[in-house]
C-alpha cells in the first residue's frame, strides 16, 4: 500500500480506540496487492499534496501478541520491499573492515539474484558492483538451479568484484544464520557455523572517506532498478566496525552480546528504517525468537532422491543394529479367476511356493512376509489379457509402442505391424476383416468388436470398446480399487511380443506407492514356478528401495553421466558401497571386458550373485549390508503401515550439541525418519499435519485446457500427490507439461499469447492457507531471462480467485509462495510461457494449529543418557534438551527414543561428548579433513584459499595448474567457421576461461549465458537443420610463438546430446611462424576428461618450429569451448635447442650465439635501476646476486614473458650470467569506466606506476570532487576522489494531471527520484486502460541520461457500439471520456426531433464517463424493418443462424471442417487445402493423407523447421 495513502487514512480515524485501528492495519497489511505485477500499489486515492516522512510511528506490526519471548521480523515479497538506514539512526557506515551478521529465512524461488543486504554506491551509475552484498544466486550460468548463498566484494581500486559462494543450495523456509566479515585482506562467507567461503582477491579500504556520503545500507535489495529483490524473512541486521571470527559473534538472535556498530533487530523500526526511493514497505511480523537451523535437513545425495540417500542416514542404518529389528511386512496376491472360481491366474501351489521361497531369502536380514490372496470372481476380466504397461490411449496413435505390440492389440491397432489392403466393400459388410481391423480403417467400421459377428475375446482391438480383447494394468487397479496403504497389492499381467518383462514394482518415492494404483506386476509365467522364484524377490527389493546393481554403468545416459559409478559409493550407481560397478549382464561371472564408447574396461568382483542383477536363480542368493540398510530405511520411512502396528519411526541419527556452559550442555536431534509429528491413526490426517499443527495436502485433482501428448505422458493427472521426479532439472516422463511432442521434438506447439500454458490444480480439503509450494522439475535455458512461470491464481472455497503474479523459480528448489488470505482455498492455476516446463507436485500448507489437526496427539522423545539423569529418563515434546548436570572433562552419550502411547521406536544412535570439547558450528574447528564429504564446519574445495593438498590440480581455489619449468599462454585471437558477435561471440574463447565453468558437465544448450565465457556454433542450425558434410572448425592465434609442449583445449560442452554414446571428435593442427601446417591427429571430446591435453612431438632431425596458432576441427555443432592455451618449457629456448656453432655459446641475456672468450671469468656487475642487488659469491668466478624490484615495479626475466616473480637470483659462471633481469614500472592500465561513471579520462603521462590520468564529466553530470587518479605501486589507481553526478530539471507538465509533491517544482533532482501526478477525472495512466486496476496515480522517475521518465494520463475509452449501429451515429470527440454520440432515428412520431430535408428524425444521445462506460445503450430504430440474403455458400462451409436473416440479428456462425483451411481479412475470405500449406495438421500426418503434403518433415519444408498448427476456427458474421 502506498504510504501517504496509508497515512492519511490513519489520521482519518485517529479518533478510534487503538485496538480498532490495529486490527484495521493487520488487514491493510495483508491484503492481496492488485493483479498489476510490477510490485506497485495502485491505490493512491486521496493521496497528500505533501512530501511525508514515509517512516513515521505508524508502522504497525502484524500481530498484537508481543511478549519478551517474541521478536520482531521483516517479510519481503520480492516485488520492491526495500528499507534503507534512517537518516534519524545516523549510522557511519565502516569503510576499513567490518562484520555482518544476519539470521534469514528465504523462501523457495528467487530473483536471480536476489540481494538480501548490501553497502550500494548510490551517486554512479544504478549498476555499479562498488561495495558489498550477501544474497542467493546461482552458480549454474543458466540460471536454472544450484542457487546459494554467495557474498562479494569490490573495493573502489579494484577493478571487478570478488564473489565466494555457500558450498551447496541454500535451505528454503528455514532460518539460516549468515555473517561475513572483510578485514582489508580477507574476506569470509559463514553460513551455520561452518565457514564456506573465503578469498583474499580484495584489499585494502572499500572507499575513501570522500565517498562515504556515496554509500547506502538496503535490505531487500540494491540500488538497481532490475528484480533483485529478495523474498521471505529477515530477522536481524547486527553490523561490526571490525572484522571478526564466528567465534566471537553471537549465534543466538537473543544475545545480549557487546557494542554493535549498528543493531537492526526492527524492535525500533521507526527510528532505524525508512524506504529506499519509492519501494514499499515490508511486512513487519513479530515471531517467537528462534534458533539457527541447528542440524542440516534429511537431504540426500545429489544423485538421491529420499532420506535413505543420505549418507549418514544409511551408514547408521547399517552400522546400527537396533534400526534394523525384524519387520514383517503384508503382502496381497490378486488372483483373478472365472465366476465360478475356475481358472485361475496362479494356482495355490504357486502361491505356496513363491511365499516359502520370499521368507527364505528375506529372513536372515529380519524382514518376513505375511501372505493374504485377494480372490476376484470375475468371468469377463479373466478372459480379458492384462498387459502392462500398454494404456488404451496408446494404439492407433501413428507410433509403434512396443509395450503395446501384441496380437490382442491388433499390433499397436496397426501401428507396429503393415496391414493388407482393406478394399471399401469389406468395410460394414457384417464381417470381421481382419485386414481391415486396424485404426487407418476405424477396425472395420465394429464389425471386429460385435459379439453377434465374432468372437470378441480374439478380433476387438477398438480402444473404444466395452468388449476389447486387452487392458492395462492400469485399468485393473482402478477397476478393484484395493488400497496399498495396509498390503502389498501383488497383481499379474502379460507382456508384449516385442518385452520380456518378467516384473515390474512401484518406488517407494513414487505418488502411487501408497495408492490403488501402487504395487507389483508379475507375469504368472514367472511367479511360484521353480527356476524363476527369484524374480519376485528382485522386484521386491525394488519396492524396498534397491536398484539394479548395474545402475550405476547401465542404466546412465552418458560416460560423463555425473552419477556413474566408476568405484563402488554410497553416493552414486545403486548408492551400495559393497556393490562393485558392474555393467547388466546375465552371466554367473564377472562379465567379459568391454569396449565401448566410454572406453576398454575389465570388471572384477561383480556382484553376479546379488539378487538385484539380471542372472538365473541358480546364481543369484543375496543382498548386501548396504542393500539391507537401505530396505530397512524405506520401510521405516514409507511402509509403516504395511507393518500393521502403530510402532513410530525412529531417529536415525545421533544427536548433535549445539551448545555449551561451562555449567550445562544443550543437544538437539532430528525428527523420525519418516517425518511424522503424531502418532498413526487409522483414518485420521494426522500423518499430513505438522509439529506446528499446520495441515499439509497435495493435489488431488488437476486438468488443463493444453491437449495432452499422444504418448499419454506429460498429463495433469502427473501432478497430483507428491513428487516422484527423479533427478530434477532433467527431462521427465513424471511431471506436466505443455509439451505436445513426445515422438517429434522437432515440433513445438508456443503457448497462447494472452495468458500462456496452464495447469489447475485442486486440494481434497479447502482450509485456510498459509503456502503454497511448487515442484517446477524443469525450465527451459531460453526462459530464465523471464519469469518462468507468468502468474498464478489462487482459488478460493467460494469459487472468487485473486492473482500471485509472476515467479523466478529454480528447478532443484521448490517454490515457496506466501498466499496472505483468511479464505479458505481450494486450487490454484499456474501460467506459463515456457512449453517445455515441467511441474511435478503442489503442496498447499495451512497456518498453524488447523482445526484438521486438533485432534491429533503429538509424538514424545525420551532422551537416554549414560550415566543416567539423577531424576531417571527426560520424556518431553520438543527437540531440544538442555543438560545442567553436567561435568567439565566427564564423557556423556545421549540416545533418543519416540515414543506414542501405545509403542516406542528403536533407539537412535549415540552421541558421544566430553563437556568443554569443541563442537562443530561453535566457530572454532574450521579445519576438519573428511575423506567420503565436505566437513559442515569447514569446506575447503572454492573455499579461497589454496591448501597444500589442493596443489598440482586445477581447482576453484589454485587456478588453473601448470606444471613446473612449463608456461602456459592463452589465445589471443580467435576465428570460427560460425559465430555471432551478440550469440555467439568467438571472442569468448580468448584469454584465460571463467574457471568456475570449464569444470562443470554440461550438454549445450544456446543461451546468453553460455556465452560470456564460451563459444559455440550458435548458427550452424539457425534453420533447424544440420548439414553432415558442413565443418565446424575453430582457429586461434598466439601473441608470443613459442615451441610447444602442449595443445590444451578446455571444454564447456563436448557435444553430446543426452542420451547419446556415440563420442565426439576433434582433428588438431598447428601453424608454425613460416606459414607450414603440423597436423597433430583425432583426439575423442570427453567432459569427463577435460581440459584435452594433446602433447607435441618434435622430429630431432630437423630445426624446432614455433607455434603461432592452432586449428580445431570438430565433428559435431554442440561443441562448446572455453579457452585454448599453448604450453611450452621454460628451460630452454628454440635457440638453444637448435644450436649453436662450435665455439659459439648462446647469450640468455641477449637471446643470440655469441663467441665464448675462454680468457673472461669475471661477470660484470648488474646495475639496474630501481631494484635492490644483494650479491654473495663463494668462488670470485662464482657470484650470486638476489635481485628485487623496488615498489611500483615489476622483474621480468628477459626471454620468459609472463613470468613476474618477486624475487630472482641469478648465477655467474666462467662469466657470463644465467639470466637477465629488468625491472620496469608496473602498468595500471587505462582507467576502466567503472572507476568513474559518465566520465571521459585523458592520460597524457601514460598509465605506469606515479602517472597520473585525468577525466572530466561527460554532460550533462557535474563534477564533485578533484579530478584525478594516480597509479599506485601495487598496480592499481587511488580511490576516486570524486564522482560526476546526474541531475535532471524540472519535470515536465503533464496534460490532464495535476503535480502532487510541492518538492519536484525545485531544480535539482538526483537520478532515481520519483515525482508523483494525479490523472484529472475521466483519464488514467497510459498503458493502464487494459488492466483489471487501472492507475489513476503517474510516477515519473529520473534515469540516468539527466532526463524524466516518459509518462502521461490518457483519456478512458468507452466500447464502441454495436456494430449494427454503423453508419447511424455521430460523436463530438470520438470514444474518449465525455464524448457525447448522437443516434439519428427516422421516425416522425418520436418524442424529440428535428428536421433535416424535409425528413424528421429522432436524436438518441448517450455520454461516454470517466469509468470507461456510456451512460444508456443505443436501441434499434423501429422503423428499420428488412432481412439480409443468406450467406454465400462457399466449398465447405456450414452456416448457422439460428435467429434468421432479419435486421439486428447477430452471432450468426460459420464453421468448416474437414480439408480447408480459412484466412480471413475485413474485405474477403478464401479457402486453401490444409496438405502443403507449410504448417504439419497433425490429424492429416498419415499414409492415405500423403502426410499433410509433407509439412511435418523438416526434409521436406524448405524452413527445415516444422510449424504445428492445431487451431479450430470460429468465425461470427455480422449482418446489417
Amino acid at each position: 500500500w502506498d504510504f501517504l495513502s496509508w497515512l492519511m487514512h490513519l489520521e482519518e480515524r485517529a479518533t478510534e480506540n487503538e485496538e480498532e485501528k490495529v486490527r484495521l492495519n493487520h488487514q491493510r497489511l495483508t491484503k492481496p496487492k492488485s493483479t498489476d505485477y510490477n510490485g506497485e500499489s495502485d491505490d493512491y486515492s486521496e493521496e497528500h499534496q505533501v512530501a511525508l516522512d514515509p517512516s513515521g510511528d505508524m508502522w504497525e506490526i502484524e500481530t498484537n501478541v508481543e511478549s519478551p519471548q517474541t521478536m520482531k521480523t521483516m517479510y519481503f515479497t520480492g516485488k520492491k520491499e526495500q528499507l534503507t538506514v534512517h537518516p534519524k539512526a545516523a549510522l557511519e557506515l565502516p569503510r576499513l573492515e567490518f562484520s555482518l551478521e544476519l539470521w534469514v529465512k528465504p523462501e523457495g524461488g528467487q530473483n536471480n539474484p536476489a540481494i538480501i543486504a548490501g553497502v550500494f554506491d548510490n551517486c554512479s551509475h544504478s549498476l555499479s558492483d562498488k561495495g558489498w552484498s550477501v544474497g542467493i544466486q546461482t552458480v549454474d550460468p543458466t540460471g536454472r538451479h544450484e542457487a546459494r548463498y554467495f557474498f562479494t566484494v569490490r573495493t573502489d581500486r579494484a577493478l571487478k568484484a570478488t564473489t565466494v559462494f555457500g558450498h551447496q543450495r541454500y535451505h528454503a523456509n528455514a532460518w539460516t544464520h549468515l555473517v561475513v566479515s572483510y578485514n582489508g585482506q580477507r574476506m569470509v562467507l559463514y553460513i551455520d557455523g561452518a565457514k564456506e567461503g573465503e578469498s583474499d582477491m580484495q584489499s585494502g579500504a572499500l572507499y575513501s572517506s570522500f565517498m562515504g556520503t556515496c554509500r547506502t545500507l538496503i535490505l531487500g535489495g540494491d540500488q538497481s532498478d532490475r528484480p533483485h529483490n529478495f523474498r521471505g524473512y529477515l530477522g536481524t541486521v547486527l553490523l561490526h566496525r571490525s572484522s571478526h571470527g564466528l567465534h566471537k559473534l553471537p549465534i543466538s538472535i537473543s544475545h545480549k552480546g557487546p557494542y554493535f556498530t549498528f543493531k537492526g533487530d526492527f524492535s525500533k523500526v521507526e527510528e532505524q528504517w525508512t524506504t529506499y526511493k519509492d519501494g514499499d514497505r515490508p511486512l513487519l511480523e513479530a515471531i517467537p525468537y528462534l534458533e539457527k537451523e541447528l542440524v542440516s535437513p534429511f537431504v540426500p545425495t545429489h544423485c538421491g532422491i529420499t532420506v535413505c540417500e543420505n549418507v549418514d542416514v544409511i551408514l547408521n542404518y547399517n552400522n546400527h543394529w537396533p534400526l534394523r529389528t525384524e519387520k514383517k511386512i503384508h503382502y496381497r496376491v490378486v488372483n483373478i479367476c472365472e465366476d465360478d472360481g475356475g481358472h485361475p491366474t496362479v494356482s495355490h501351489d504357486q502361491i505356496s511356493l513363491q511365499h516359502r521361497a520370499l521368507n527364505n531369502a528375506f529372513k536372515r536380514y529380519n524382514i518376513t512376509w505375511e501372505l493374504t490372496v485377494h480372490q476376484v470372481f470375475n468371468s469377463s476380466l479373466r478372459q480379458r489379457i492384462i498387459l502392462s504397461n500398454c494404456e488404451k490411449s496408446k494404439i492407433g496413435n501413428d507410433h509403434c509402442d512396443t509395450e503395446c505390440d501384441h496380437p490382442l492389440t491388433g499390433y499397436d491397432g496397426g501401428d507396429c505391424r503393415y496391414h493388407n489392403r482393406c478394399y471399401p466393400w469389406k468395410r460394414q459388410d457384417g464381417v470381421c476383416n481382419m485386414e481391415c481391423n486396424n485404426i487407418l480403417n476405424e477396425f472395420d467400421d465394429g464389425d471386429c468388436c460385435d459379439p453377434e459377428v465374432t468372437d470378441v475375446t480374439k478380433t476387438c482391438f477398438d480402444p473404444e470398446s466395452i468388449y476389447r480383447a486387452y487392458m492395462s494394468v492400469k485399468e485393473l487397479k482402478e477397476i478393484l480399487q484395493l488400497s496399498g496403504s495396509d498390503f502389498l497389492n501383488v497383481y499379474f499381467a502379460r507382456n508384449s511380443v516385442r518385452e520380456e518383462l518378467a516384473g515390474a514394482a512401484t518406488w517407494p518415492w513414487a505418488k502411487e506407492a501408497l495408492s490403488h494404483l501402487g504395487g507389483m506386476v508379475l507375469n504368472p509365467s514367472y511367479f511360484g514356478i521353480v527356476g524363476h522364484t527369484h524374480t519376485m524377490i528382485h522386484e521386491l527389493g525394488h519396492i524396498l528401495g534397491l536398484y539394479h546393481v548395474f545402475k550405476g554403468v547401465s542404466e546412465r545416459d552418458s560416460c560423463d553421466d555425473p552419477c556413474r559409478e566408476m568405484v563402488p559409493s554410497l553416493e552414486t550407481g545403486d548408492f551400495c558401497a559393497d556393490t562393485a560397478p558392474t555393467p547388466k549382464s546375465k552371466v554367473c561371472r564377472d562379465p567379459d571386458p568391454v569396449n565401448d564408447t566410454c572406453g576398454p574396461i575389465q570388471y572384477e568382483g561383480t556382484p553376479f550373485n546379488n539378487y538385484m542383477s539380471y542372472t538365473d536363480d541358480d546364481c543369484t542368493n543375496s543382498f548386501t549390508p548396504n542393500q539391507v540398510a537401505r530396505m530397512h530405511c524405506y520401510v521405516d520411512l514409507v511402509y509403516q503401515m504395511w507393518v500393521h502396528n502403530k510402532k513410530p519411526a525412529p531417529v536415525p541419527i545421533a544427536p548433535v550439541v549445539i551448545g555449551q556452559t561451562e555449567e550445562s550442555v544443550s543437544i538437539y536431534w532430528l525428527p523420525s525418519v519418516s517425518g511424522t509429528s503424531y502418532e498413526r491413526e487409522v483414518g485420521s490426517l494426522c500423518e499430513q499435519c505438522n509439529e506446528n499443527g499446520a495441515f499439509l495436502q497435495y493435489a488431488y485433482y488437476a486438468t488443463s485446457p493444453r491437449k495432452c501428448d499422444s504418448s499419454g505422458y506429460w498429463t495433469p493427472e502427473e501432478a497430483i500427490g507428491s513428487p516422484d521426479v527423479d533427478q530434477p532439472c532433467e527431462p521427465s516422463l513424471q511431471a506436466w507439461s505443455p509439451e505436445l511432442h513426445l515422438y517429434d521434438t522437432n515440433m513445438t506447439v508456443p503457448c497462447p499469447q494472452l495468458h500462456g500454458c496452464s495447469l489447475e490444480l485442486y486440494f481434497l480439503h479447502p482450509i485456510v492457507g498459509e503456502t503454497l509450494t511448487v515442484w517446477t522439475t524443469y525450465i527451459s535455458a531460453g526462459k530464465i531471462s523471464s519469469n518462468a512461470i507468468s502468474n498464478i491464481e489462487v482459488v478460493t472455497e467460494h469459487g472468487d480467485s485473486f492473482q500471485m503474479g509472476p515467479f523466478h523459480t529454480f528447478c532443484d528448489v521448490p517454490l515457496t509462495i506466501r498466499l496472505n488470505t483468511n479464505k479458505k482455498v481450494k486450487g490454484v492455476k499456474i501460467f506459463t510461457f515456457d512449453e517445455k516446463m515441467e511441474i511435478d507436485a503442489a503442496l498447499l500448507t495451512s497456518k498453524e494449529n488447523d482445526p484438521m489437526c486438533s485432534g491429533c496427539r503429538p509424538l514424545q522423545y525420551r532422551v537416554l543418557r549414560d550415566p543416567p539423569f539423577l531424576k531417571g529418563p527426560v520424556v518431553q515434546q520438543e527437540r531440544k534438551f538442555t543438560d545442567k548436570e553436567v561435568t567439565l572433562g566427564r564423557r556423556y552419550s545421549y540416545r533418543i527414543i519416540v515414543e506414542s502411547e501405545e509403542e516406542h521406536s528403536e533407539i537412535s544412535p549415540a552421541l558421544l561428548h566430553i563437556h568443554g570439547a569443541p563442537y562443530c558450528g561453535d566457530g572454532r574447528v574450521q579445519h576438519i579433513q573428511i575423506i567420503s564429504e565436505p566437513s559442515r564446519c569447514y569446506v575447503f574445495d572454492g573455499d579461497g584459499v589454496c591448501e597444500p593438498f589442493e596443489k598440482g590440480t586445477t581447482g576453484k581455489d589454485c587456478g588453473f595448474f601448470t606444471p613446473h619449468g612449463f608456461i602456459d599462454q592463452w589465445a589471443a585471437e580467435a576465428y570460427a567457421s560460425h559465430q555471432d558477435n551478440l550469440k555467439c561471440p568467438v571472442t569468448a574463447v580468448t584469454g584465460e576461461p571463467s574457471l568456475s565453468q570449464v569444470l562443470l558437465r554440461l550438454f549445450l544448450e544456446i543461451n546468453s549465458g553460455m556465452s560470456q565465457y564460451a563459444w559455440f556454433p550458435c548458427t550452424v542450425s539457425e534453420d533447424g537443420y544440420f548439414d553432415q558434410e558442413e565443418i565446424v572448425w575453430l582457429k586461434v592465434c598466439f601473441s608470443r610463438p613459442a615451441v610447444a609442449t602442449s595443445i590444451i583445449v578446455y571444454l564447456a560442452s563436448d557435444g553430446l546430446m543426452l542420451g547419446d554414446q556415440s563420442r565426439k571428435t576433434v582433428s588438431i593442427q598447428i601453424g608454425d611462424t613460416q606459414g607450414e601446417n603440423h597436423t597433430l591427429g583425432s583426439y575423442e571430446l570427453s567432459c569427463h576428461q577435460n581440459p584435452l591435453i594433446v602433447n607435441v612431438t618434435h622430429n630431432l632431425i630437423l630445426p624446432f618450429f614455433q607455434t603461432a596458432s592452432v586449428l580445431l576441427k570438430f565433428s559435431s555443432p554442440l561443441v562448446a569451448v572455453s579457452a585454448v592455451a599453448l604450453r611450452t618449457s621454460s628451460q630452454f629456448s628454440a635457440l638453444t635447442m637448435n644450436g649453436c656453432a662450435v665455439g659459439v655459446a648462446f647469450n640468455q641475456q641477449r637471446q643470440i650465439c655469441m663467441h665464448r672468450s675462454c680468457s673472461t671469468e669475471k661477470c660484470s656487475p648488474i646495475e639496474l635501476k630501481h631494484a635492490s642487488v644483494n650479491c654473495t659469491s663463494e668462488k670470485e668466478s662464482h657470484l650470486k646476486c638476489s635481485v628485487t624490484c623496488h615498489p611500483g615495479f615489476k622483474l621480468e626475466v628477459v626471454g620468459k614473458k609472463h613470468v613476474h616473480p618477486k624475487k630472482v637470483s641469478c648465477l655467474c659462471a666462467y662469466g657470463t650470467w644465467n639470466q637477465a633481469v629488468t625491472c620496469s614500472p608496473i602498468d595500471c592500465g587505462y582507467p576502466d569506466v567503472s572507476h568513474v561513471y559518465y566520465a571521459s579520462f585523458s592520460c597524457p603521462g601514460g598509465t605506469t606506476f606515479g602517472k597520473r590520468c585525468f577525466f572530466t564529466c561527460n554532460s550533462p553530470a557535474k563534477l564533485q570532487g578533484r579530478n584525478w587518479l594516480d597509479c599506485l605501486e601495487d598496480g592499481l589507481w587511488s580511490f576516486p576522489e570524486a564522482y560526476c553526478k546526474l541531475e535532471c530539471t524540472l519535470p515536465p507538465l503533464v496534460p490532464n494531471a495535476k503535480l502532487m509533491v510541492p518538492r519536484c517544482q525545485q531544480e535539482g533532482h538526483s537520478v532515481g527520484s520519483i515525482c508523483r501526478y494525479k490523472c484529472n477525472p475521466g483519464y488514467y495512466v497510459t498503458g493502464t486502460h487494459n488492466k483489471t486496476a487501472r492507475k489513476k496515480f503517474l510516477k515519473i522517475e529520473c534515469l540516468e541520461g539527466g532526463y524524466w521518465e516518459k509518462g502521461g494520463c490518457s483519456p478512458v475509452l468507452c466500447p464502441p457500439p454495436p456494430p449494427v449501429f454503423e453508419g447511424m451515429y455521430t460523436c463530438t470527440n470520438g470514444l474518449e471520456f465525455d464524448s457525447q454520440c448522437t443516434l439519428e432515428c427516422p421516425d416522425s412520431d418520436e418524442r424529440v426531433s428535428t428536421k433535416y430535408g424535409g425528413y424528421k428524425f429522432l436524436l438518441y444521445t448517450i455520454r461516454c464517463s470517466k469509468e470507461g462506460t456510456w451512460t444508456e445503450e443505443f436501441k434499434l430504430c423501429t422503423t428499420l424493418q428488412g432481412s439480409c440474403l443468406p450467406p454465400t455458400n462457399i466449398n465447405l462451409v456450414e452456416y448457422n443462424c439460428e435467429e434468421g436473416y432479419d435486421v439486428g440479428k447477430k452471432n450468426s456462425s460459420l464453421t468448416f471442417q474437414g480439408i480447408h483451411l480459412i484466412y480471413f481479412s475485413s474485405n474477403f475470405l478464401r479457402f486453401q487445402p490444409f496438405q502443403g500449406d507449410g504448417w504439419c495438421d497433425t490429424i492429416n500426418n498419415r499414409a492415405y493423407c500423403q502426410y499433410d503434403g509433407g509439412d511435418c518433415c523438416p526434409s521436406t519444408l524448405s524452413s527445415r523447421k516444422v510449424s504445428v498448427c492445431l487451431v479450430q476456427f470460429y468465425l461470427h458474421y455480422n449482418t446489417i
